[in-house]
């Protein structure tokens, strides 16, 4: 099957990521040279370093159409074809997510298994993106509770509530996506102390002291 059908087979029009990309029988070099020849032919196109897509004809208009900022930066550091997990997004952009601001931050912070270094700076179109280093490898199994742990060490920074408010609206998440302390512990140690006292606000320890 040559490497145009097995692609649009797999990845449609989401982004098709360099890194992330092998092909039975296919050398990276090789893979690399047949990528090329589908860009200079106009069959792919290029969304940025090592990323690529089929353009998408619209009858309504000229031109072709591109995947989203958003979509390629999910697809580059946070969830695969598969959907397997090894990124999330934090900071400004879950908090406002989890209801505790509604601030719209102009630059996106992901923690990902992806990220090189413990900080980076890039853009991904027009969005401008900040890559973390994760502490630990992050899965579909702990991405949930990392990047709760992760807002709670720096939520007093982010939050617009009072705290009674803030006390609800954790708890309530908590409740949602079903989060507990025997499943947090193990990663407490990559945190500070403080933790404890976010732990505490959100009422994970209830469950410990009951």
């Amino acid at each position: 099957m040559k490497l145009e059908k097995i692609l649009e087979k797999k990845y449609g029009f989401s982004p098709i990521v360099l890194k992330d990309l092998s092909v039975d029988g296919m050398t990276d070099v090789n893979l690399r040279k047949q990528l090329q020849i589908l860009v200079e032919k106009g069959v792919l196109q290029r969304a940025g370093r090592g990323v690529y897509y089929f353009p998408k004809q619209l009858k309504w208009m000229q031109g072709s159409i591109r995947p989203s900022d958003e979509t390629i930066i999910e697809r580059k550091f946070i969830r695969d074809t598969d959907g397997n997990i090894f990124g999330y997004k934090t900071g400004f952009n879950f908090a406002n997510s989890v209801g505790l601001t509604t601030q719209m931050p102009v630059v996106v912070f992901i923690v990902s298994n992806k990220a090189t270094s413990e900080y980076r700076k890039i853009v991904v179109g027009s969005t401008k993106v900040v890559l973390l280093k994760p502490s630990v490898k992050i899965t579909n199994e702990n991405y949930k509770i990392l990047r709760f742990l992760d807002l709670l060490t720096c939520m007093d920074k982010f939050s617009e509530l009072e705290e009674e408010e803030l006390r609800s609206t954790l708890r309530n998440y908590v409740q949602k996506e079903r989060l507990v302390f025997k499943d947090m512990e193990q990663y407490l140690k990559f945190y500070p102390d403080s933790i404890y006292k976010g732990l505490y606000r959100a009422g994970v320890l209830n469950e410990v002291a009951a």
